[in-house]
């Protein structure tokens, strides 16, 4: 049996968070482009950040079980993570 505590406090609190590209944006982006993205990310000092892109990366090109491996390290670390959403959301 579970037991729920209802007058317990919940706070919220900001946590700033960088986004990473999520796989469809990095599967749209020209090939030429990856390079860029790869060392973009590595200039990042947060360590999680740059495995869970690198997860993404990896993904688009093929190489899951490489790309898990990146997933299991990030959330290690940390278990939440911001996705960039489009500059100009669109429906």
């Amino acid at each position: 049996m579970i037991e729920i505590d209802f007058c317990s406090t919940v706070r919220l609190t900001d946590i700033e968070l960088q986004p990473v590209l999520g796989l469809l944006s990095i599967v749209r982006m020209p090939v030429t482009e990856l390079p860029g993205l790869v060392v973009k990310t590595h200039t990042n000092p947060d360590t999680a950040n740059l495995c869970m892109q690198m997860f993404y990366v990896f993904l688009a090109l093929g190489e899951n079980e490489f790309a898990l491996e990146m997933q299991v390290r990030a959330l290690n670390q940390r278990c939440l993570f911001r996705i960039a959403g489009a500059c100009e959301p669109s429906i």
